[in-house]
């Protein structure tokens, strides 16, 4: 990253502070981040050990300070779902890593292609559920994604976001048949979904059960649901320490009070 500038605690200190406030929320290890001017607004994160975010110029004049903590933990978000492992994986067999034989096969080098690209898309939605997580609010999210649509900053306060949403509903309502098809063969080759897409998952998503209980805290820890894996897959019945039976819950008594970071649970002991 030699034609790029490495954020710290004295190089872009606003910046630098987003990043550690948003990287302690989602419980990951702070991300190397860069800035590069790369003649777009744009923002990407690579690695799979150790993991880096690169932000260009361009998006950060051209986002609020709450618009680009969301890019931040939108692109966080896939560190903390190692999206970036199953990109490898795809592009492997996206880029000729299929044996010959399978791809002589009619069809299937096709059909590999748009399964990926149907999983990245998927990927860049939980990727904002992430972003909203932390932004607790689907407005600056949703703005970011419209603004990289291309809606010009003097005109923004007369921009409607939910009416930007509801053009894919407009939209499916009234195409024909044909371009109706047109169109699905098209999407199943895109790395993204549409920004009207996404905008308009991540206002339905806030309004959702889901976001409402996890927002309140009524969610299970990724600690909690490995654990309740192996008891799933490897059958432990009882906590190997205080020999206490293991339940639906994964921590038993032996384990409550602990620091959450340091727990011990039952059946990872």
């Amino acid at each position: 990253m030699y034609n790029s500038v490495q954020l710290g605690r004295r190089q872009f200190p606003s910046i630098w502070r987003l990043v550690n406030d948003v990287a302690e929320r989602l419980g990951i290890p702070v991300p190397r981040v860069y800035v590069a001017r790369q003649g777009e607004a744009n923002a990407f994160a690579f690695g799979k050990k150790t993991h880096s975010i690169v932000l260009t110029a361009e998006l950060i004049d051209l986002m609020s300070e709450r618009e680009l903590q969301g890019i931040i933990a939108h692109e966080m978000g896939h560190i903390l779902c190692e999206h970036m492992l199953y990109m490898d994986v795809g592009h492997a067999l996206t880029s000729g890593a299929l044996p010959p034989l399978a791809r002589a096969l009619p069809g299937l080098e096709e059909s590999v292609n748009g399964l990926f690209c149907t999983w990245f898309r998927a990927a860049e939605y939980s990727a904002d559920r992430a972003a909203l997580l932390i932004l607790e609010d689907p407005e600056p999210l949703a703005a970011s994604l419209s603004r990289l649509s291309g809606v010009p900053r003097r005109l923004e306060e007369e921009f409607d976001l939910r009416l930007f949403a509801e053009q894919v509903k407009e939209y499916r309502e009234e195409a024909t048949l044909w371009s109706k098809i047109v169109t699905l063969g098209m999407g199943l080759f895109l790395s993204h979904p549409e920004p009207a897409k996404r905008v308009g998952a991540i206002l339905e998503w806030a309004e959702s059960a889901d976001y409402q209980a996890i927002v309140s805290g009524r969610y299970l820890t990724r600690f909690e649901v490995e654990a309740l894996d192996r008891v799933r897959i490897e059958g432990i019945r009882s906590c190997p320490s205080c020999g206490r039976p293991v339940g639906q819950a994964p921590v038993c008594e032996c384990g409550l009070g602990q620091d959450p970071r340091q727990q011990q649970l039952c059946p990872l002991n």
